[in-house]
């Protein structure tokens, strides 16, 4: 069986404002038995702009933890996407 190390769930509101300053919760969970560090990078793209720079994490064997990043809309109307990496 193949997994991969570090398993990442966003939490994303289904719509937004333009004044709105959201922060996008992250669970980053481990699934090795090791610690694991690393950081995660918030890419916006079409529509959004992401407000923070990385955030790094350590997790412990089979850990959990929880980051918050913020992002900002960039448009007053339409589709927004955004990339998130660890």
């Amino acid at each position: 069986e193949t997994r991969l190390p570090v398993n990442l769930s966003a939490r994303l509101p289904a719509e937004v404002s333009d004044n709105d300053r959201p922060i996008v919760p992250i669970a980053v969970a481990s699934t090795v038995d090791r610690p694991i560090d690393g950081t995660i990078t918030l890419t916006a793209k079409e529509g959004l702009q992401a407000s923070g720079d990385a955030q790094a994490f350590r997790l412990p064997a089979h850990g959990t933890s929880r980051i918050l990043l913020p992002i900002q809309p960039s448009l007053r109307a339409g589709k927004a996407s955004l990339t998130l990496e660890a």
